[in-house]
């Protein structure tokens, strides 16, 4: 889903923070890595239950330190 750029553009990171040239060239190694199956290995390597994306909550520490 990430080689389709209209899926890319539907993402911050993709639409606002990286360049062209990462873009490009990072979809051309995922493509590559689809195409000799590599992407499987690294699907493994970072498996997880938690689902595709973590969210970190945190509340600021209202008592005083002296």
């Amino acid at each position: 889903m990430y080689l389709d750029e209209n899926v890319r553009s539907g993402i911050s990171t993709f639409a606002n923070l990286a360049s062209k040239e990462e873009v490009k060239e990072g979809c051309s190694r995922l493509k590559k890595d689809i195409q000799t199956n590599k992407i499987e290995d690294v699907i493994q390597k970072y498996s997880s239950d938690l689902g595709d994306f973590v969210y970190v909550v945190a509340e600021k520490n209202k008592s005083k330190s002296t």
